[in-house]
């Protein structure tokens, strides 16, 4: 039974008694007086007060079982709440409710004090009735027993000895007062408690229900809300009480409407708790997700008469959970590149490093300047092929985050000098003006990565030969402030505004033709702004179609003292005689690489094939019978890494340099952590290789 119609029910009741027990006593009476018969009346007497009791138990049990339900989240009548001591205990004190019972008790005895009519007539039980049944409504037993006290006594001393004579049907009526009072005011009594304890238990519930983040909700079996917690009406954007009472058509757009209320039918003819993850949206629009368990409402008999449902937002976390399915797929996807690319670079690099070596050591070794040519042409192809997979693999690098500068004492002087005696040689091979400008108060020396530096201005150089037919190209460097400031200009082809717009986009040049005539992979300038972005540093084109290109470099000056030249790199003759090396090499073609480069430079050299045979000959030899070992990382039996932690258990200080077609910056940091003290990347140049060794020689009997 619904809040309202039990409130009406409680009320047809009260009213239905007082009715019944008026009717009841005035016909009694009556029909007490056709009696002649003492024992008999008194018999009579006695059956109609049984029945009164009767009644009025039955009466006060169908409110007692009807009165307390309050699921449907609406408030009992005002009368139910006196009883059950809820409202009208925070508002009245026990002590006025019992002086109220005793104050209507007197007033009733003194109103039946002026009714001159015999004890046993009509008026004494309805007067007296009334403050007890009131008393016992309002307060339980202690109010309804003390009003039937008072009355009884007050009836006992102020009526009967009136009485001229006092007949058995008299002392019959004064004793089924007492006895209807106790049972009014036991029952009164039980009705209370378990009101209050229904109140309690309610309160609990509605503390739960409300206070739960989890939206609960119940619907009758037409679909509509009976009820609605906070956390369920705020989900759809509503208050609690503006969706009792309606249907999904009122919070959710029609397709999602008619999608919950087939589910409820679903979950009504099936009588089954079901779980769904549901895509929803609102009336307004507002789309969410919500995990929602669903499952059937039974009356005490057993029959379905609704569907209840938790349901939880989880519209952040499968937000979530999809951006760490993108990140974890990015990242996957990145590792797979990076493998990708890094395999790549292996394959390419391993015979390239046997191209190029064999080109080092026969230039060196030509005295024919013819053949001097022709390996010049084999290194500078080589080198173009170099530079490809390193743009490729330094954008990678980039795009990953991984690529990190140094900051350490650079030479200018040096580093300008070194980018321009790249290019001068390409320059002069199509007859253009090459021309260096170093201002008077350019600093010796700055903090950065040198390597990197050098690595864009050869690139913007490169560009501005390659796109110039006549004329000149200009490096200039100058100081401007706390700035550096380095200018490539050339006389060449020139761009227009779109061309400069998408200058610095990965794989992109000015044009298709651009690129069928000039070549290239579209990758330098874009590593260039990279790289000028990591040094905190800015670039600006000067462009116009047929008058050429100016690119300005601006860096932050951070002052340092100029490093020491190496001294070794331009030294003449062999720059390693006398050093004895061993070398851990699987590929043929590269060992005959290094005897041939280590051989120009004056170096013993034994070579072995994997890293278990480097660690076989040292353990032969004994640790001092080799300044240094030169590693390859993948060879077969047994890598380089293993074959370094090897070689340290038997010489500590044993230096070994790891020689790897791996160029991944990763690379190194695996060989520095097995114990390498550097790692050359493949293709090898002389000098590089050269000073790295004397770098770390281990200053044995042959320094």
């Amino acid at each position: 039974m619904s809040a309202a119609p039990r409130q009406r029910f409680i009320r047809y009741v009260t009213l239905g008694y007082v009715f019944f027990a008026v009717v009841w006593i005035f016909l009694s009476d009556n029909l007490l007086v056709a009696f002649a018969d003492t024992a008999r009346m008194a018999w009579l007497s006695t059956v109609k007060g049984l029945g009164f009791v009767g009644v009025t138990a039955v009466l006060l049990f169908f409110v007692l079982h009807a009165t307390p339900d309050r699921r449907a989240g609406r408030n009992a009548s005002p009368l139910v709440e006196t009883m059950a001591g809820g409202d009208a205990s925070a508002r009245w004190p026990r002590w006025l409710i019992y002086l109220f019972a005793v104050a209507l008790t007197l007033a009733m005895l003194l109103l039946r004090s002026a009714i001159a009519v015999p004890f046993g007539d009509r008026p004494l039980l309805i007067l007296y009735m009334f403050p007890i049944i009131l008393g016992a409504l309002l307060g339980g037993l202690g109010p309804g027993l003390l009003a039937t006290a008072i009355a009884a006594a007050g009836a006992a001393l102020l009526a009967l000895p009136t009485a001229t004579a006092v007949a058995a049907h008299d002392l019959l009526s004064w004793g089924f007062l007492v006895v209807n009072g106790i049972a009014v005011s036991l029952l009164s009594e039980a009705l209370r408690r378990s009101l209050a304890g229904s109140e309690a238990n309610r309160a609990l519930l509605d503390a739960v229900v409300s206070g739960t983040s989890d939206a609960i909700f119940v619907k009758d079996a037409r679909g509509r809300y009976l009820l609605c917690n906070r956390s369920a009406a705020e989900l759809v954007g509503k208050k609690a009480g503006e969706v009792v009472g309606h249907d999904d058509t009122f919070l959710f757009s029609a397709p999602v409407a008619a999608e919950l209320m087939a589910q409820d039918r679903d979950i009504m003819a099936s009588g089954a708790t079901r779980t769904y993850e549901e895509d929803l949206t609102t009336a307004s629009g507002r789309p969410f997700t919500v995990q929602t368990s669903k499952g059937p409402v039974r009356d005490r008999s057993g029959r379905l008469i609704g569907v209840f449902g938790i349901a939880r937002d989880i519209t952040d976390r499968k937000r979530a959970d999809a951006a760490d399915a993108a990140r974890l797929a990015a990242e996957r996807l990145a590792r797979e590149k990076g493998e990708f690319l890094a395999n790549m670079s292996h394959e390419i690099r391993t015979p390239l490093n046997a191209v190029l070596g064999f080109a080092q050591v026969g230039r060196r070794a030509s005295e024919s300047p013819r053949s001097r040519r022709s390996f010049d042409r084999i290194l500078d192809s080589g080198e173009l092929l170099l530079g490809v997979i390193n743009d490729i693999l330094d954008y990678s690098k980039l795009e990953a985050g991984k690529l990190t500068l140094e900051r350490v004492p650079v030479d200018i002087d040096a580093m300008l000098e070194r980018a321009a005696g790249l290019m001068a040689a390409k320059a002069r091979a199509k007859d253009l003006k090459f021309r260096v400008d170093i201002a008077p108060d350019l600093p010796a020396g700055c903090l950065g990565d040198g390597l990197r530096l050098s690595q864009v201005l050869v690139n913007l150089l490169s560009n501005a030969i390659k796109f110039t037919e006549h004329g000149d190209i200009t490096l200039a460097a100058a100081r401007d402030g706390d700035e550096l400031v380095f200018r490539v200009a050339d006389t060449g082809i020139g761009m227009d505004a779109a061309q400069i717009g998408r200058l610095f986009a990965a794989f992109e040049q000015a044009d298709s033709s651009t690129t069928r005539q000039y070549g290239g992979t579209g990758l330098g300038l874009a590593i260039s702004k990279r790289l000028i972005d990591l040094m905190a540093g800015s670039i600006r084109v000067d462009s116009q179609p047929g008058r050429g290109s100016r690119f300005e470099l601006r860096l932050p000056y951070l002052a340092a003292e100029a490093p020491v030249p190496d001294e070794t790199r331009n030294a003449d003759g062999p720059r390693l005689t006398g050093l004895n090396l061993l070398a851990a090499e699987d590929n043929e073609v590269n060992r005959l690489v290094l005897e041939d480069i280590l051989d120009l430079e004056g170096a013993r050299l034994t070579c072995v094939e994997n890293g278990r045979e480097a660690v076989d000959r040292v353990r032969h030899t004994g640790p001092d019978a080799y300044d240094l070992v030169l590693m390859d990382i993948q060879m077969p039996e047994m890598d380089g890494y293993e074959a370094t932690r090897r070689l340290h258990e038997i010489a500590p200080n044993l230096p070994v340099i790891g020689l790897t077609a791996h160029a991944m910056a990763d690379e190194r940091a695996k060989c520095i952590a097995a114990g390498m003290v550097e790692h050359v990347a493949k293709p090898i140049g002389i000098d590089v290789l050269v000073e790295t060794i004397l770098r770390y020689k281990n200053g044995g009997k042959h320094d």
